[in-house]
């Protein structure tokens, strides 16, 4: 799945949103816990 370029765009574009927040450790956790498991 991590290698499925529909999936890269959209965990970035979430990740994006959550660092302008600040959370950076939590878009990292919510994106994978999300888009690849």
């Amino acid at each position: 799945m991590m290698s499925d370029p529909i999936w890269v765009p959209d965990c970035t574009d979430m990740m994006s949103a959550r660092y302008a927040f600040g959370d950076q450790h939590d878009a990292q956790s919510f994106c994978l816990k999300h888009y690849f498991f």
